[in-house]
């Protein structure tokens, strides 16, 4: 089993760029669609958009490490 892990937080480190440009209510469909950046080693940075009915809501580039259990 593979658990995924944000990197240790040394001032936030984890999430790079994240901006939240519309409030999302509820009731509304949350999409979200996230795409491998690149890795190296057992830490991989993934780029994520959030959108409801086409409008983007949320985007973020974000950092995690893989490790197994």
């Amino acid at each position: 089993m593979a658990a995924i892990i944000p990197p240790p937080a040394a001032g936030a480190k984890g999430w790079i760029n994240a901006r939240f440009r519309r409030p999302v209510f509820p009731g509304d469909q949350l999409h979200v669609h996230v795409s491998k950046q690149r890795h190296r080693g057992n830490v991989w940075k993934f780029e994520g958009r959030a959108t409801v009915r086409g409008q983007l809501m949320a985007e973020a580039v974000f950092a995690a490490m893989i490790m197994d259990d």
